[in-house]
Parts: C-alpha cells; sequence; structure tokens
C-alpha cells in the first residue's frame, strides 16, 4: 500500500505460500495448481503440519520449488505416540504433490485395472 508503483503483474504470486505450488511461484500456472492445494489441506489435516513449512516465506519457496527436496510424510505433533499415515493415505499425497509442472497432476481417478 505505501508503494508508489504497483509491481509488475508478473512478479505477483496470488495465494498463501504454503498452498502455493511450485508453478505459482514462477508465474505459469493453472488448473493443477488447485490439485496441489488440495494436496496440502489433505496433508495438513493427516499430519497437523504444512509439507513445506518455514516462518520466512522466500525458504518455503525455496522448499516447494526445489526438486529434491520432499515432504516428511511424518507427524511432527505425533513422534512419540506412533502416529503414521497409512500406504494408501501417502501414495494419495505423493500424487498431489507431484513438484514436476510437466508430470500429470490431475482430479481425475487414476483408471482403473
Amino acid at each position: 500500500m505505501c508503494r508508489e508503483q504497483e509491481p509488475p503483474l508478473e512478479d505477483l504470486v496470488c495465494g498463501t505460500a504454503y498452498y502455493c505450488a511450485p508453478e505459482v511461484w514462477v508465474n505459469d500456472y493453472g488448473p493443477k495448481v488447485d490439485v496441489w492445494a488440495a494436496g496440502v489441506v489433505l496433508y495438513l489435516a493427516l499430519l497437523g503440519t504444512f509439507p513445506f513449512y518455514d516462518r520466512d516465506p522466500n525458504m518455503v519457496e525455496v522448499m516447494i520449488c526445489n526438486m529434491d527436496l520432499e515432504p516428511s510424510y511424518v507427524s511432527p505433533c505425533m513422534k512419540g505416540l506412533g502416529y503414521r499415515i497409512s500406504g494408501l493415505a501417502r501414495e494419495c499425497l505423493e500424487a498431489l504433490l507431484v513438484k514436476d509442472p510437466g508430470t500429470t497432476r490431475t482430479a481425475s481417478p487414476r483408471p482403473g485395472p
């Protein structure tokens, strides 16, 4: 609000950092980013934390865009209590939180056998 000029449109990132798919950070995105955000919501519901978390939003961007960094799939709140998500839940999260935008990430169910 205090800026004299608005930033260029290509510098505008829409959404809360924790929910932004990698494509959002490079301003090259479409409907698939909503599937990523659904994966973040499910991860949060199952594990009580975001898949990529840091207090600094710039670090969140780095973590999300780093193709070699994966979520831990371990709840920091439930360590020592023996809580683990099921293999199917993890598989679902992995399908939703695909970092490579060239890889299919859709809301459509996989074709059956």
